[in-house]
């Protein structure tokens, strides 16, 4: 383990061991690093979404199509505090769905968290099916926009947003 915090090697595993039975991010393959989440509710008198107690079971939801070529944003507000550039699938509190963009850019969807996450189920069973042996390496980012706009928010249960 890197250590620049001046601890001995035992010090720091100790602390690494205790930060992660705390739920923190110790490992650099843990895939919560692709879900980034602002404040939220009730931290941030502008959101409208509980992001922090989204954001772990977005991850684990999403887990299979977190291969590091995807960024999930969860926003309580169209703000994007946590996250200023443009993810793959960003929610904006309490139920906007921006694709390939920032929370303040228009919503191509509407869908609830409860449908978020089942949808990310269907997703990952979409993705699997549609891979042959030309795209059996290609990343999730290039497969999720080869199934388009409309097709991805069917698939996650949500609404195609109007106008």
């Amino acid at each position: 383990m890197s250590n620049d915090a001046g601890l001995t090697p035992a010090a720091a595993e100790e602390f690494a061991a205790v930060a992660a039975g705390d739920g923190w991010v110790v490992q650099p393959d843990d895939v919560r690093r692709h879900v980034i989440a602002c404040a939220g509710a009730p931290a941030c008198a502008s959101a409208l979404l509980s992001t922090r107690q989204l954001a772990p079971a977005i991850a684990q939801a999403a887990k299979p199509l977190l291969d590091g070529s995807i960024t999930i944003h969860v926003s309580g507000c169209a703000k994007g505090c946590a996250h200023p550039g443009a993810a793959a699938l960003t929610l904006v509190g309490p139920d906007r769905l921006v694709l390939q963009g920032r929370a303040f850019d228009a919503p191509q969807g509407r869908i609830s968290p409860a449908n978020l996450l089942a949808g990310l189920e269907r997703l990952q069973t979409e993705v699997l099916q549609s891979r042959t042996e030309d795209s059996a390496e290609m990343p999730c980012a290039q497969m999720l926009s080869r199934l388009g706009a409309r097709r991805l928010i069917e698939l996650l249960g949500g609404e195609i947003a109007h106008g």
